[in-house]
């Protein structure tokens, strides 16, 4: 990233440099609150040094310079910082993104500021700050993360927190589980997902349904999260606790806790297997017309793609909020 230099003449000199999508500013300071940090170069570094480490450091918002130490706060780590009036050895660092505004008028003024933090790995995530000052002349740090779905995709609150849920359905294809978790991965950069709640199911079932309308099948399947385990895997197994119902398999979404979304047609887990194939797969049901199975999980044949009475026209991928 390219820097330029600024002079801007206040009480004391404050350097801004500025590139396409931050401006840093360099005041006399120090934080005084704070719960993290860390020292990026103990002795040696300079001062230009340590502006060209947070500069590169994607996280980092502040930066103190003793004259010899190098230390880097990232978003969420520095609370409250004292600026200094007049020239010394403690040097503070901002770096600030102006939300559309190339460079402010001053440097930290007016205040209040609000600004984002933008890391490339949360393409759907707001990590937004706001810098004001508070009655002792302080300057505060405040955090907000916005965690958003990418396009397409539904949010759901589940206790591992916020979860995006997205229905593929294509009523000119047909796919096997193999498909369906592979294209997850590839396609949207996600995993074949499970249903937490009963809100889930109700969402995707609907959604499938309405794919359905045009369908030459009455019914359509789509893969969910869930692989039989291999101790679950006879007829005789199933007695086990640790194979009733939903237990009786592995998750491709490691996001499920309760998974009361899954809804199990009647007398459809009391085998393991259906004219000789182990059903070690789970799909969802979905109809036209809202009858028996509709809305309901059932165990399949994993290299299914279609049966008579419906075809595996889809999958559910899903991921965390913010990715």
């Amino acid at each position: 990233m390219y820097l330029r230099s600024i002079f801007l003449y206040l009480l004391f000199v404050a350097r801004v440099l500025s590139n396409d999508w931050f401006t840093l500013i360099v005041k006399f300071g120090k934080p005084v609150e704070f719960s993290g940090g860390f020292v990026s170069q103990d002795g040696s570094y300079s001062h230009q040094d340590c502006v060209n480490e947070c500069n590169n450091i994607i996280n980092c918002i502040v930066a103190h310079f003793d004259g010899s130490v190098c230390t880097i706060y990232e978003f969420g780590s520095v609370e409250k910082v004292q600026l200094f009036e007049t020239k010394n050895a403690n040097e503070i660092l901002f770096k600030i993104n102006y939300l559309g505004k190339f460079c402010p008028p001053e440097p930290l003024d007016p205040l209040p500021i609000v600004s984002e933090m933008v890391d490339e790995d949360f393409k759907n995530t707001q990590f937004q700050f706001t810098i004001d000052k508070d009655a002792d002349g302080l300057l505060t740090f405040n955090y907000n993360t916005i965690r958003s779905c990418p396009p397409g995709f539904t949010k759901f609150t589940r206790p591992t927190g916020e979860y995006c849920l997205f229905l593929y359905a294509n009523i000119s294809e047909s796919f096997t589980y193999s498909d369906a978790y592979n294209s997850c991965i590839d396609k949207y950069d996600a995993i074949l997902s499970g249903l937490e709640t009963e809100e889930e199911r109700l969402f995707v079932a609907e959604q499938g349904r309405l794919a359905n309308m045009n369908d030459t099948y009455a019914g359509n399947l789509y893969w969910i999260s869930g692989y039989r385990k291999y101790e679950c895997s006879r007829p005789e197994q199933l007695e086990n606790p640790k194979c009733d119902g939903i237990e009786g398999f592995t998750q491709s979404d490691s996001h499920l806790t309760n998974k009361t979304g899954y809804k199990w047609a009647e007398g459809n887990l009391g085998t393991v297997e259906e004219s000789g194939y182990l059903q070690s797969c789970i799909v969802l049901w979905t109809q036209r017309v809202e009858g028996v199975l509709h809305g309901l999980t059932d165990d399949a044949t994993c290299t299914m793609d279609k049966t008579r009475y419906a075809a595996a026209r889809g999958f559910l991928c899903g991921k965390e909020a913010g990715r």
